[in-house]
């Protein structure tokens, strides 16, 4: 599934550097007239509606292909000026653009999509998935921790991104144990002593959420420790264990 915030990003940047009549030519070339029925009032809602039609009808697989599809004719048509703004005016729309790529496993070269490491794009589904998870359990501090590591993984801060799953990890491990034991500890290990202790969670399981958060005290945010590989093993990590241990002890 291709990141929200990359959809966002391209509908606008295809609204910009579109006059009404290219804009017709690109949806004819691209063989989206059937998503483009419904027009829109001005080219940025257009743009919206088409991919908001593409996203609505097709499979997620299917409409992730058309979109890309979209993403890639941008980049054909549209590179050198894009990088005539990024090098010129430090454009702030386009430095976006290229940091969305990157997150979803994208680079661009010569005009042309070439993929890289698989980033964020591959956790996307779970990213979504967790999100929802935490905001139906009212983990509202843990779920904001979660966000502003994403969001600065995405801006290439990463020391910053791995506190913020340190962060993330420590709130989630109490405010889980207050949820299945109705014990507050303001100590993220004592939390997970607990839920040992109450069978809530067994030894394998609290070994592995232990380790992680001792890694993360250990490197996660020191200045100079962490780079692009590290922050995205972090990310997945802590990802997958949260879903587990919110799936195992909601």
């Amino acid at each position: 599934m291709i990141p929200g915030r990359l959809l966002a990003i391209v509908t606008k940047l295809i609204s910009e550097f579109y006059t009404h009549t290219t804009l017709d030519n690109y949806f004819l070339k691209l063989d989206l007239q059937p998503y483009a029925r419904h027009g829109g009032s001005n080219k940025l809602n257009k743009v919206g509606n088409v991919i908001g039609a593409i996203k609505e009808e097709l499979d997620d697989e299917d409409a992730d292909k058309l979109i890309l599809k979209m993403i890639k004719e941008l980049v054909a048509e549209w590179h050198d000026r894009m990088n005539y703004l990024l090098s010129n005016h430090e454009d702030k729309d386009i430095k976006d653009f290229y940091d969305a790529l990157r997150i979803a496993g994208w680079s661009v070269s010569s005009g042309e999509l070439i993929p890289t490491t698989p980033g964020i794009l591959a956790l996307d589904k779970e990213i979504t998935g967790f999100e929802l998870d935490l905001a139906a359990l009212q983990l509202s501090v843990a779920l904001e921790h979660y966000k502003q590591a994403i969001d600065n993984y995405s801006r290439k801060q990463y020391e910053a991104s791995n506190g913020q799953l340190r962060s993330f990890l420590e709130n989630m491990y109490i405010e889980l144990c207050k949820l299945k034991t109705s014990e507050d500890f303001e100590d993220p290990l004592a939390a997970l002593q607990h839920l040992l202790k109450t069978k809530k969670i067994d030894g394998g399981e609290y070994d592995i959420a232990r380790g992680i958060l001792k890694s993360s005290n250990e490197r996660g945010a020191h200045h100079g420790l962490s780079d692009e590989q590290e922050a995205l093993f972090r990310l997945h990590i802590s990802t997958a264990l949260g879903r587990y241990l919110v799936a195992r002890l909601k």
